[in-house]
């Protein structure tokens, strides 16, 4: 994949070569893939780079002294960031930003202990991960996760949760709180909104929030949303706030009887 660089010298494809290289030459790296944009082909001359280590428990530490080495011979790292609690599972995780680069062409590198039973290889959650090597099959025949008892928890929870909190964004627009109030509205109104959008169009995601939403959700569904993410003042937050749940609420009574088939 070679996309357009246009003001800096330093490419993708050359980044991701000389990592594949370098990770290949470790014998306790068992394999290394990505994932993010590429993995739902959707790559462009702004996507980062998302790349996944899975190496031997006892050994991810090292994994570290070689990537950092072979990043830093690409150019001039002027920004670097560790995690201090890597999620998910993984063991560490780092950003790198290469002067030569760019802003835009960060690399985030994760290391999964060999031990982690979900890597995030779900291909209709997170895309078909684009696999440089695998030794032992980490990366085929991956389980697809089933969401469905998930989603029927979540929205148990959701049916209390988005008539409750309400009053929480009403009571800052009544003081004449305007922070708090757009703050606890896009937490209460509009985030439950978009989770519940997703259940129905996109469960696979439900979880992602605005993550790709304009590539999960219907295109009029989009359009629709988008203005909920724009407000003027405190009277149209106001009137916002209660369209957002009466649509909640809706799409709360639609899913009563699906949730039960969603996955």
């Amino acid at each position: 994949m070679d996309l357009k660089q246009s003001h800096y010298p330093l490419p993708r494809n050359t980044i991701v070569h000389a990592l594949k290289h370098t990770l290949e030459s470790l014998d306790f790296v068992n394999a290394v893939w990505e994932g993010g944009a590429v993995a739902f082909d959707r790559a462009d001359e702004w996507s980062d780079i998302d790349l996944v280590v899975d190496a031997k428990d006892n050994r991810c530490a090292e994994v570290w002294p070689a990537v950092d080495a072979a990043i830093r011979s690409l150019g001039e790292v002027d920004l670097m960031f560790e995690i201090p609690a890597a999620p998910l599972g993984l063991h560490s995780q780092r950003f790198y930003r290469i002067r030569e680069a760019g802003p835009y062409l960060l690399i985030d590198i994760g290391v999964f202990p060999e031990s982690t039973k979900d890597k995030l290889l779900d291909p209709e959650t997170h895309g078909q991960a684009i696999v440089h090597f695998d030794r032992t099959g980490v990366t085929r025949n991956v389980k697809l996760s089933d969401k469905a008892a998930e989603i029927r928890k979540r929205l148990a929870i959701l049916r209390i949760t988005v008539p409750l909190f309400q009053a929480l964004v009403e009571k800052e627009i009544n003081r004449g709180n305007e922070i708090e109030a757009v703050a606890f509205y896009h937490a209460w109104a509009v985030r439950p909104l978009v989770e519940l959008l997703r259940i129905k169009h996109c469960p696979q995601r439900y979880q992602f929030h605005t993550r790709y939403v304009q590539y999960d959700l219907p295109k009029q569904v989009v359009d629709r949303l988008t203005p909920f993410f724009y407000v003027r003042d405190l009277a149209d937050l106001a009137e916002r706030r209660a369209q957002a749940e009466a649509w909640a609420l809706k799409l709360l009574e639609e899913l009563a009887d699906t949730g039960n088939k969603q996955t």
